[in-house]
């Protein structure tokens, strides 16, 4: 079989997935599959004070491409309505988190939701057989670093 050659990282993992499907399917096991599926929670938190956008780093951004000076005007338009200098990041850590998983710092656990006595109550509570990876943390400027090289390969 010939080497496949993937153009992006996105590319790779969707093949990755779609490949695992297929496998699944075949093996009439898909449908208790997806207990197996790995889940990953990445805290809002995370986007709001640690890997956030500051002044500078929109400035950079507006100044890489056309697809920076659109992100740009986004991210300063979230700057003026909070009246803040930074800008969260939260969606994009876990865009983030798919690409570059070896930037942020996790740890297996356990989560339970209360449905009876105190209703959404959430409990975290880390095991190393988890079944969930909890992420607590990236480096800010590896992270920044990370979305401008990408950005760079934009229009």
């Amino acid at each position: 079989m010939d080497k496949i050659i993937f153009d992006t990282k996105v590319q790779f993992i969707k093949y990755k997935v779609l490949k695992e499907v297929i496998t699944k399917a075949y093996n009439d096991d898909l449908v208790n599959a997806y207990r197996d599926i790995p889940k990953t929670i990445i805290p809002s938190e995370l986007g709001r004070y640690i890997a956030y956008f500051s002044k500078d780093d929109v400035d950079k951004i507006k100044n890489t491409n056309s697809t920076g000076k659109f992100l740009s005007e986004m991210f300063e338009g979230y700057i003026n309505r909070y009246g803040l200098d930074i800008t969260q990041t939260n969606d994009l850590c876990a865009v983030m988190y798919m690409l570059y998983p070896e930037i942020f710092e996790s740890y297996k656990c356990d989560i339970v939701v209360d449905t009876n006595s105190v209703p959404g109550k959430t409990t975290i509570t880390p095991n190393k057989n988890g079944l969930i990876n909890f992420v607590e943390n990236t480096n800010r400027e590896v992270f920044v670093q990370k979305f401008l090289e990408n950005l760079k390969q934009m229009p």
